[in-house]
């Protein structure tokens, strides 16, 4: 097993604690070790092995692994997304007591309603072919003749410019309307279809496939991409049209329009619908091809996985009303009733067996184009692959740079957030600031009125102290006056003399007390003039504060201000990044995948339109216009009077016009050099064409291709022998060069074969066509796939081939199959089956319905199988034990309920079950299968994948020796097994 990597389990398994499910990712290389696990009832069984986890994925807990992440499709993966058809009928007590009761009459009823369906499948196909193909040469028709109109007025007076332009612009605003109405309003109608169908007839469910919508759709795309001028074909997406057509009218209903003409009801389950597709899909094919036969031919090799000889007939009525239907229709159109000469929508015109006979020696150079073909469409395969491939990553990295830009962007809100919030912060604290400024002004304020007021009180001191020293002077002077009187008093009176000068003496040291007193108030005095100017100094420090202030208020003011308007640029910018956010919102859901593959079409429709005008312009290829040509648009250009540009025969005209006109045109019509550009041009706008978002079919581009280069090789190989003109007719090698390029693109042998006999009307060339597609078939095998298969595998689908790979016959059920199984008993409650019906982690479609082993804990033997479509049924009507005991007039559940749900059977989330319904029981006996099947766990993978794809299962149940169920095999187990370059290799399973 050491090739064998990774496998993701189906179904539920239990922790240890016996908790709750969920999905684990196995390697499917571990011993099998089987537990029992009890519901809270004891009544459900949890069977299955223990397995190690890969802990290289992206799984860290349980719900990571219950919900694995969304990844694009690739190649090397399987797509949980695809559920399979139940293409195994369910052979319950309901269905049995319903055949029994039906007559001989109600078969042969049935039997004559399959006839009377399959041939207005028939009809309605060919109508629908005949619509488009109307609708497409009158657009067609309008389109080139308005451009040859101008080309031909510009040639003579200059400005082909504008020609080129309208050309252009015509073009891409065709494809842009087919383009919008298929990304914008139904995707599934994109491309042929023919994938599709084959995955459908396979046995995958391919979601909205089958649609009404899709129909509509597919139809006007298909309408607008050909007369958009794309190298795309009309032929393609009427397989998927009569397969849409057939799944509607077998249903007798439309689930789209909502409305039920209540026929048809036996036929509404996948096994009656399968083959009724089958027969839409060749009767798509006849309508194209004019070719019933190899309608039902293509039915066989191409679509149908599974088939009775019953159906062959069926099928071939069908396709034969399709051809007749188209035939009569456009006979009316044309006036030319009862005239049936155009049996399909592409006519390669007649190949008389005498002017196309070949020689036995021919046949090697037949086998050699056929190599060619093959090579040619190889390559044409890979580039087409890489270039889907591209489209794929492109968006993927569109994506992750839409992610890039939401959290950046994210980020930048939260950066923005927290700007604001600082300079809110840086606000408050700005407005803190000013008022503390504010403050300190009123203070400083206070502080110099105080300082003034201390100033007036110092200098009315000072001017006290002045006033006494003056008193002071006068008391001296007045005191000198009173000592010379006293002198004159001493002399006078000596004896009052000595008292006298006891007197002076006192007044001697009054005055230098006062002397002292002077002084010291001159230094007060002095001492109160520095206060003063210190004072003063400081008043105009105060003032150049207050004035600083000012201005730092103004400057806050301003900040406040800036920051004011920073805050309403930042609330700009915050609206601008929710606007921008919201803006790549729409992008995600709206532009990154539709808008581009609106614009990528109408880029090519324009690139194709100015590549053939270029191609056009550039050529001096000039025929002469004979009485008895067939051309519908001959563009004269810079050829002379009585010619055409035989390269606008080529690009200036419907794609199944220039095929005709390759086989059919005399010899000499083109030279080399015209082919071989054509050839080359068309094959990358062809391969660039097919995989955009419109509806468009590869089958006319791929013969238009091979039809130019094998009149090419015919061309030139008449121009290199001795008389090759007689036997080297290019129209014959364009016949074959056009077979050859078909099949090694689509890889068909059987039934292209007969579609291009027939389309040809002449079997003649029935050996070397056959001859032609083996050999492009084998050779393109060699390199890649066919194109369909590749694009089956981009998808991640799980295709199931015709045979297993065929180094696989080591492997056995038991290392292969899906465990552990999640099991009810007959017997059931109710609440048990609501909450696994409910688990998202496990959304399984198949349940094994077994049997408790008595007196024992192992698991119990398979008795039956029931679905989840059929669960969901009966929780719908409550058809619980408890009350069919209390309501004995209850009406018993018919097949009829559940073809009414068929087939969009409610989801589980919109069941009500009330609490005490949740306890009731419910009996399963009734309506499961009591018969499925069932495989050893020893089975070899090729014989379980042949069991598997032959009966169309859905569900294959291993059991061990005594029947107990050990494994449950579905499409996704046998699926992920292929042959690569390193041997066999197991794919991994992810949800796309």
């Amino acid at each position: 097993m050491a090739n064998i990597t990774k496998k993701v389990s189906w179904s539920s398994r239990g922790d240890e604690s016996g908790g709750g499910e969920r999905t684990p990712l196995l390697n499917g290389s571990e011993e099998v070790r089987y537990t029992r696990q009890l519901s809270g009832d004891g009544g459900m069984f949890h069977i299955g092995r223990l397995s190690t986890v890969d802990l290289e994925e992206d799984m860290t807990s349980d719900e990571d692994a219950g919900c694995p992440k969304e990844i694009p499709h690739n190649e090397k993966l399987l797509s949980l997304k695809y559920e399979s058809l139940d293409y195994d009928n369910s052979e319950n007590q309901l269905f049995l007591e319903e055949e029994r009761r039906m007559s001989f009459l109600g078969f042969k009823c049935l039997e004559i309603s399959r006839w009377v369906i399959c041939g207005l499948i028939g009809f309605l196909t060919g109508l629908i072919a005949c619509c488009i193909d109307i609708a497409v040469e009158n657009l067609a028709g309008v389109k080139y003749f308005v451009v040859k109109q101008n080309i031909e007025k510009f040639t003579e007076v200059g400005g082909l410019s504008i020609s080129l332009i309208l050309w252009a612009v015509l073009n891409a605003a065709f494809v842009m309307v087919g383009a919008v109405i298929v990304a914008f309003f139904e995707p599934g109608a994109a491309g042929s279809g023919i994938p599709q169908i084959k995955c459908y007839l396979n046995g995958v469910k391919i979601p909205r496939v089958v649609r009404l919508k899709t129909l509509v759709v597919k139809v006007c795309g298909v309408i607008c991409s050909v007369a958009g001028g794309l190298a795309v074909g009309k032929e393609g997406p009427m397989i998927h049209s009569g397969a849409v057509v057939a799944a509607g009218v077998s249903q007798g209903r439309s689930t789209s329009l909502k409305k039920d003409f209540k026929i048809f009801e036996y036929f509404r389950r996948d096994t009656e619908k399968r083959d009724f597709v089958s027969a839409g899909a060749a009767a798509g094919v006849s309508a194209a091809f004019g070719a019933p036969v190899g309608g039902v031919l293509f039915s066989l090799e191409e679509g149908a996985s599974f088939w009775n000889q019953m159906l062959t007939w069926r099928i071939f009525f069908a396709s034969m009303i399709s051809t007749f239907t188209l035939n009569f229709f456009l006979s009316i159109y044309n006036k030319k009733p009862g005239d049936l000469s155009s049996p399909g929508l592409i006519n390669f015109g007649r190949f008389e067996s005498d002017s196309v006979a070949y020689n036995l020696y021919e046949i090697p150079l037949f086998i050699v184009m056929g190599a060619a073909g093959g090579l040619l469409g190889a390559l044409f395969n890979i580039l087409n692959y890489w270039l889907t491939i591209f489209r794929i990553r492109f968006n993927i990295l569109n994506y992750w740079l839409t992610i890039f830009r939401i959290r950046f962007n994210i980020l930048n809100y939260w950066l923005t957030i927290f700007r604001i919030r600082f300079n809110i912060l840086n606000y408050w604290l700005t407005v803190f600031r000013i008022r503390f400024n504010i403050l300190n002004y009123w203070l400083t304020v206070f502080r110099i009125r105080f300082n003034i007021l201390n100033y007036w009180l110092t200098v009315f001191r000072i001017r006290f102290n002045i006033l006494n020293y003056w008193l002071t002077v006068f008391r001296i002077r007045f005191n000198i006056l009173n000592y010379w009187l006293t002198v004159f008093r001493i002399r006078f009176n000596i004896l009052n003399y000595w008292l006298t000068v006891f007197r002076i003496r006192f007044n001697i040291l009054n005055y230098w007390l006062t002397v002292f007193r002077i002084r010291f108030n001159i230094l007060n005095y002095w001492l109160t003039i520095f206060r003063i100017r210190f004072n003063i100094l400081n008043y105009w420090l105060t003032i150049f504060r207050i004035r600083f202030n000012i201005l730092n208020y103004w400057l806050t003011i301003f900040r406040i201000r800036f920051n004011i308007l920073n805050y309403w640029l930042t609330i700009f910018r915050i609206r601008f990044n929710i606007l921008n956010y919201w803006l790549t919102i729409f992008r995600i859901r709206y532009v990154h995948r539709p808008c581009l593959q609106v614009m990528e079409a109408m880029l090519v429709a324009a690139v194709t339109a100015t590549v053939s005008f270029a191609m056009i312009y550039f050529s001096n290829d000039c025929q002469p216009l004979g009485p008895d040509q067939s051309e519908d648009y001959p563009l004269q250009l810079f050829c002379a009077d009585g010619e055409y540009n035989s390269m606008a025969t080529a690009f200036f005209n419907t794609p199944e016009r220039s095929v005709r006109s390759l086989f059919h045109n005399p010899p000499g019509s083109y030279n080399p050099l015209t082919l071989s550009l054509f050839t080359l041009t068309y094959f990358f706008l062809a391969c660039w064409t097919y995989g955009l978002t419109v509806s468009a079919g590869v089958f006319i581009p791929s013969l238009l291709i091979g039809a130019a280069w094998g009149r090419l090789f015919g061309i030139l190989l008449a121009s290199i022998t001795p008389d090759g003109s007689i036997w080297a007719d290019p129209g014959k090698y364009a016949l074959i060069g056009a077979a050859a390029q078909l099949g090694g693109i689509v890889r068909m042998t059987l039934s292209l074969t007969v579609i291009m006999v027939e389309a040809t009307g002449n079997v003649t060339y029935g050996l070397p066509i056959m001859l032609v597609l083996l050999t492009a078939k084998i050779v393109g095998d060699y390199f890649v796939e066919g194109l369909y298969d590749i694009h089956i595998k981009l998808q991640s689908v799980p295709f199931l081939h015709l045979e297993a790979p065929a180094t696989s016959h080591w492997l056995t059920a038991r290392e292969v199959m899906s465990a552990p199984v999640t099991c009810f008993n007959r017997i059931e409650k109710v609440g048990t089956i609501v909450d696994v019906l409910s688990n998202t982690s496990t959304n399984h479609n198949g349940f094994p319905v077994v049997v408790p082993v008595a007196a024992s804990d192992d698991m119990g033997k398979v008795c039956g199988l029931i679905l989840r479509s059929q669960l969901i049924v009966l929780l719908k009507h409550k058809v619980f034990v408890e009350l069919a005991r209390s309501r004995l007039t209850q009406r018993k559940l018919q097949l009829k309920d559940f073809r009414d749900a068929y087939p969009r059977f409610p989801p589980i989330q919109s069941i009500h079950v009330s609490q005490d319904e949740r306890e009731c029981m419910m009996d399963l006996t009734e309506f499961m299968n009591p018969t499925p099947y069932t495989v050893p766990q020893d089975t070899s993978l090729p014989r379980v994948f042949k069991l598997f794809r032959a009966l169309g299962l859905r569900h294959l149940v291993v059991v061990d020796s005594e029947n107990r169920v050990v494994g449950l095999v579905t499409r996704k187990d046998l699926a992920r097994y292929h042959l690569g370059k390193h041997g066999l290799e197991e794919m991994q399973l992810a949800q796309t």
